[in-house]
Parts: C-alpha cells; sequence; structure tokens
C-alpha cells in the first residue's frame, strides 16, 4: 500500500474489528459485514446470543422423562438483557385524559385508573406507557406503571398521569371503612366467685377483614352477677348466676354468656389423644381437660406436664390445657398431666423409619419448602445413612434453593453408593453447567448418556455444554439426537439454530428457529434468534418484525432493542436506531454493546460530540478496550482535533499492536499535522500488521 501526503479516505473501522468487539448481542464470535456511514462510523450485524428459553431450564423438554424424586431444572444461558419498559414514542401527543376522573374508595380497597393518550386529531395513541403518581401517598398510593390506585386512610389524594408533556388528574376520596360485625372471645365463660377474665373483641368489615384499632365498648345486663369494665373488656364474678357479656361499635353487638358457679374439686385429667406415634425429632400438641368427679369439665385449672423418659420424649407447657411432645429417640415414654393432686397419662412411641421422613420431604419439595425439605431429608439421612437416593432428593433440592456446590457433594454421595443411578450424572452435570463448569457437564452428560440413551434431555444438556466450549458441530450432533427422541423439543431446534448461527450456516438457523416457533408461538427468545439470522441474511424488515413480535411477548426483552436498532441501522433509518440503542442503555446503563452502537449511530447523523460521550462511557467500562479508542479518535478527527485524536490512536497500538486500522488512522494524523516521517512509519506498521492476518 502506498500512502501520500494527503491519503483521502484513510481513516478505517474495519467490518470485523467492529463487529468482534462492539456489537455481540450475547455470547459473541461471528463477524460479520459493515456498512461505511458518514465520518467513518460502521454498524455490524450481531452474534446469537446465548442459547436460553425466555424461561430458561435445560433437561426439560415439552415432554420430560420424569425420574426418581423431585425435578428441578436448571437456568442456561439466561438473557441478562431483561427489562422492565418498553421504550415509548411522544411525537404528536396533544392530550391525556383519565378515567374515571373522581372515585371513592373505603380505605383498603383498590381501583385500576385508565390513561388515553390522543394526537392533535383525537386519535387515540396505542401502547403509550404513562407515568402514574399521588400528591398524598399517606391517604392513597398508586403503581408508577400500573395506575393501580390503593386506598390507604381517610382522606383525599390527587392522583396524575403524565406523558409526552401532557398531565390528566383524578381526585380520589378514601372513606373509613364501615364495620360489618363485632367478634367476641371466648363466647361462653365459666366463673367461681371472685374470679375475673379478660373478654377480647374483634371488629371486621363486610368481607371479614379485621380492622385494627378500633375501641369496642363493654356493658353487662346483669351487672349484680358479673361486671365488666366498658373499656378493657375485664369481667369480674360477683355473685351466682348468669349474665350476658356485650361488646359495640357503631351499631354493631355481640355478645358472650358468662356463667359463675361454685367452685368444684378436679375429678380427673383427660388427655387426648392416649396415644402417640411420632418420628425422632416431630413434635405434636396433647391436650389435658380437667373434670369434675362427675365428668363435667372444669375451666381455667391449671395443668402441669411431665415424661418419664426424656430419652424418648419431651413435653413442655404451651398453655393452661396443652403441652407439646417432641419425640427425641426410638422407644417409650409416658406423658402425665397433673392438676390440683389429679393426673391423666398418655403413651408415646418413637418410630425409628426414614421412609416417612422421606416422604414428608417430598411432600415439601412439591409445595416449594426448600428448606423444610432438606430438614427431612437431613432426618432420613440420620436414621438411615444407607440410602443413596435420599441424598439425591436432596441434591435436587438443593439445586432448587441454588446452592449448585453443596448440590454437587450430595450427587458425589449418590455416585459412590450407586454409580448406576443415571438421574445422579444428570443432575451433577446440571449442576455444573450452572456453573459453568462445561466440560465436567460434558462428563457426566456422557455416563448419564451411556446409562440411559433414551433421555433426550441429556443430549440437549450435552449440546449446550459443547455449544458454550465454542464445539458447535458437535453441539449440532447432540441437538439432532434430541431431536430424533421427541421431535417436539422446541429448545432443541431453537439452540441446534444458535449453532448453525455460529457457523454462518444462516439458513438452516433460521429453518430451526421456524419449527421451534411452529412448536411454541409463545417462544419470544426463538423470535429474537430468528431475527439475528435475518440480520446475518441482510433480511432487515424481517428482522425488524421478528424483535418487534419477541419485545411483543416479553417486554423485558433488553436485547432486542439492540438488535432491533442494528436492523434500522442497517436500513440508513439512523434515528430509529438510535431510539431503539437509547432504550436498551436507558435499561441497562452498563451495557457497552448498546452504547458503542449508539455511538456508532450519531457519527452516522454527524453527531460526533455525541459519539465521542458514548465511547468516554465504554472506555469507562473497560480502559483496555483498544476498538473504542480507535473509533473516539475517528470521532476527533472529525471535529478536527487532530493532536487529541492522535493520543487515543497511540492507546489503540498500546492496548493491541495487532489493532492494523489505528496505525493507518494515526499515519492520516501525522500527516495532517506535519508528521511525514512518523506518518510513513505507521503506514509500514499497519501494512506488516494486515500481512500477518
Amino acid at each position: 500500500m502506498t500512502i501520500g501526503r494527503n491519503p483521502g479516505n484513510l481513516f478505517k473501522n474495519t467490518g470485523r474489528e467492529l463487529g468482534a468487539r462492539m456489537l455481540a448481542l450475547a455470547l459473541g464470535g461471528l463477524m460479520a459485514a459493515a456498512v461505511a456511514c458518514g465520518g467513518g462510523g460502521v454498524l455490524f450485524t450481531v452474534v446469537p446470543p446465548t442459547p436460553s428459553n425466555p424461561t430458561p431450564t435445560i433437561g426439560t423438554g415439552p415432554t420430560p422423562t420424569t425420574v426418581t424424586g423431585p425435578s428441578p431444572t436448571i437456568v442456561t444461558e439466561v438473557p441478562q438483557n431483561i427489562v422492565t419498559e418498553v421504550p415509548q414514542k411522544q411525537q404528536g401527543v396533544a392530550s391525556l385524559e383519565v378515567q374515571p376522573g373522581t372515585l371513592s374508595l373505603e380505605a383498603g380497597q383498590d381501583l385500576r385508573l385508565t390513561a388515553t393518550v390522543r394526537d392533535a386529531q383525537g386519535t387515540e395513541l396505542l401502547g403509550r406507557a404513562v407515568t402514574w403518581s399521588s400528591d398524598n401517598p399517606s391517604v392513597a398510593l398508586v403503581g408508577i406503571d400500573t395506575g393501580l390506585v390503593k386506598a390507604l386512610s381517610p382522606g383525599n389524594a390527587t392522583i396524575s398521569a403524565s406523558f409526552g408533556g401532557q398531565d390528566a388528574k383524578a381526585i380520589v376520596t378514601v372513606l373509613s371503612t364501615k364495620v360489618g360485625s363485632v367478634e367476641v372471645q371466648p363466647g361462653t365463660l365459666s366463673l367461681t366467685l371472685g374470679q375475673d377474665r379478660l373478654l377480647t373483641a374483634t371488629v371486621r368489615d363486610a368481607q371479614g377483614t379485621m380492622l385494627p384499632g378500633r375501641a369496642v365498648t363493654w356493658s353487662s345486663d346483669n351487672a349484680a352477677v358479673a361486671t365488666v369494665d366498658s373499656v378493657t373488656g375485664l369481667v369480674k364474678a360477683i355473685s351466682l348466676g348468669n349474665a350476658t357479656i356485650s361488646a359495640s361499635y357503631e351499631g354493631q353487638v355481640n355478645t358472650a354468656i358468662v356463667t359463675v358457679a361454685r367452685v368444684e374439686q378436679v375429678g380427673l385429667v383427660d388427655i387426648q389423644p392416649k396415644t402417640l406415634t411420632l418420628l425422632a425429632g416431630q413434635e405434636e400438641p396433647l391436650i389435658a381437660t380437667v373434670k369434675s368427679s362427675q365428668g363435667q369439665p372444669l375451666a381455667d385449672r391449671e395443668v402441669t406436664w411431665a415424661s418419664n423418659n426424656e430419652s424418648v420424649a419431651t413435653v413442655v407447657r404451651v398453655d393452661s390445657t396443652t403441652g407439646r411432645v417432641k419425640a427425641i429417640g426410638p422407644g417409650e415414654a409416658t406423658i402425665e398431666a397433673f392438676s390440683e393432686g389429679r393426673s391423666g397419662e398418655a403413651t408415646v412411641t418413637v418410630l425409628a423409619s426414614c421412609s416417612e421422613k422421606v416422604l414428608q420431604g417430598d411432600a415439601f419439595y412439591n409445595q416449594g419448602q426448600f428448606q423444610k425439605a432438606i430438614d427431612s431429608y437431613f432426618e432420613a439421612i440420620r436414621l438411615c445413612p444407607q440410602d443413596a437416593r435420599t441424598y439425591h432428593k436432596r441434591g435436587q433440592t438443593y439445586i432448587g434453593l441454588g446452592e449448585l456446590r453443596v448440590a454437587i457433594l450430595d450427587f458425589d454421595e449418590v455416585i459412590r453408593r450407586e454409580p448406576g443411578f443415571s438421574a445422579a450424572w444428570y443432575d451433577r452435570a446440571q449442576a455444573h453447567f450452572n456453573l459453568r463448569q462445561f466440560q465436567k457437564a460434558v462428563q457426566d452428560f456422557d455416563e448419564a448418556i451411556r446409562q440411559n440413551s433414551l433421555k433426550p434431555e441429556s443430549f440437549h444438556g450435552r449440546g449446550l455444554a459443547y455449544y458454550n466450549l465454542g464445539q458447535f458441530q458437535r453441539s449440532i450432533q447432540d441437538f439432532d439426537e434430541a431431536i430424533k427422541l421427541n421431535i417436539r423439543y422446541d429448545s432443541a431446534f431453537s439452540n441446534r439454530g444458535l449453532a448453525y448461527s455460529h457457523l454462518g450456516q444462516w439458513q438452516r438457523a433460521k429453518a430451526d428457529y421456524n419449527e421451534a416457533i411452529r412448536l411454541n408461538p409463545q417462544y419470544a427468545q426463538a423470535f429474537y434468534n430468528r431475527g439475528l439470522a435475518g440480520l446475518g441474511l441482510t433480511q432487515f424488515e424481517g428482522a425488524i418484525s421478528d424483535f418487534d413480535e419477541a419485545i411483543r411477548l416479553f417486554l423485558k426483552f433488553q436485547a432486542a432493542y439492540v438488535g432491533r436498532g442494528i436492523a434500522y441501522y442497517r436500513k440508513g433509518q439512523c434515528e430509529l436506531a438510535i431510539g431503539d440503542f437509547s432504550e436498551a442503555i436507558r435499561l441497562k446503563p452498563i451495557d457497552a454493546t448498546a452504547l458503542g452502537n449508539r455511538a456508532v449511530a450519531y457519527t452516522c447523523l454527524g453527531e460526533h460530540q455525541k459519539a465521542i460521550d458514548d465511547w468516554d462511557e465504554v472506555i469507562g467500562f473497560n480502559a483496555e478496550d483498544d476498538f473504542a479508542y480507535n473509533s473516539r479518535g475517528l470521532a476527533y478527527v472529525s471535529q478536527g482535533k487532530h493532536e487529541r485524536a492522535k493520543l487515543d490512536f497511540d492507546e489503540a497500538t498500546r492496548i493491541n499492536p495487532g489493532n492494523c486500522d489505528a496505525y493507518f488512522n494515526r499515519a492520516r494524523v501525522n500527516f495532517t499535522l506535519g508528521n511525514d516521517s512518523e506518518g510513513t512509519k505507521d503506514i509500514t506498521k499497519g501494512e506488516q500488521c494486515e500481512s500477518r492476518r
């Protein structure tokens, strides 16, 4: 290459470099063709993302094979670009209307307001997400994105909706909740002369919801028999007979019947149940009823508890009639309840069986109570340490809690005790995969497949591991096998498409995405992947349509905005591209890919300072990014700041001596500054660099 004093369009930012460094949306790795734009800016298509599903799992196809015990799934490569909102276009907004404009709610109620955005012609603009706020959140709150109003306390609040510079309001009046009933506990009360007892009253609304802070008024219809404190509800027995105690609030009344009787002696203590069978570690209550010699229950008699064998079972007092028994170890114990010189007995038998504990753990697992399930499996292992299957269940439960390394220890124990248990190899492979230990995952999937070659999830899992190791052809072979075993395995089709994309076989990739979408029309990730294939095939309209659908199905799909922005850019619609890149950055401010793409799009519009600002942020994330320095240097050249540009080209070549473009760009700057000898040296370095490629 021979270049004179004025090399013309010497400044370079190759498609290979830009595609490899700035536009990989997920794992990255493919290089795509470039489109020159404006003052040297170039935008490239992207690499397909890490294989994943909107609900990311591996090992579960549409009809997964069931293994013994719980079957947790594991996360593959989840899109890290999940967002909370969809970008809104605010152009043309003329009015904003909130319905209803006024509303009355009782405290505790809620109601969703709606907002209608219209243009100057009165046409409703759909899909506009307004922002909601309350001027008095102690009275009424409103969801900032949803418009759902929650009434908290009596008073007034103004709810405002805002969008595109327009505002609208609704007036909310919160009323006190009406009382529906008053409940008195206990409803009947037996006292002896001189005794007292506190009654309680619960005020509820018409739906039965408790209304706290409501003070009832108490009264007695027969104060000669029993009095009651009008504020506290404390009843005192005065003489023999009956009295009705009333609690009233806002017209609602309920009563308790009080009987005042003579003191009777305890005749016996009856314990229920009289026999109890427990596993070690379990707890159950016993109820003691104190009775007269005629068998009539005697209220308000204190009971104490004791066990004759605390190595088998202990008992503690809960209240005046209840004792809680805890099983300690195998054997039999007698639990006694005492009251005023009388006693009763119950027999507790503690078993050493572990099967019940395993079943208990399974029940907790199925309810999603993983920690309780682990506690049950621990106890089962303590009772039956030789049972490998219980270790397996506990390991699966640890996966449910995200404690993958602990899960692997349990799977190790299963394999040591029962090496032919294929499910343990499969589950350990999943745990290694989630820890990104892909080679170990491959080894465990190998053994799982050797023991059970008819499980499509094992081939699919190994295919994903090969994919993450960059062995795309081997991953395709495993996805092929998974599809043979389950022709409706939508994620296997989608992930095989990703592998084809990495090999540049875009048509095959697109065919697989088509099949995944046919099997599952709600598969947002497959639409996104097909959009990337559209970029690879330069089918930009189709790509935009697919990214639109991915966003519609999965509003938190940040990468879809980046992909659509690239498609708009490739069509020359730079402003639309900037809009999508800006939304992606708003949703994920630390995304260097979106920032770099937006910088290139700004360059297309000649907004070089904005491009420089974006490159500044990219460099802030990674001070060793030679590509970003080279790109920022080009932007400085466009501003005529050649000395500043030269510093960036110097830094790019220092970080990466293989950045050939930076040598040529620095040569142009040196020639412009009159440093001809330095410029000639840079041309030579650039040519030598390219010859080594």
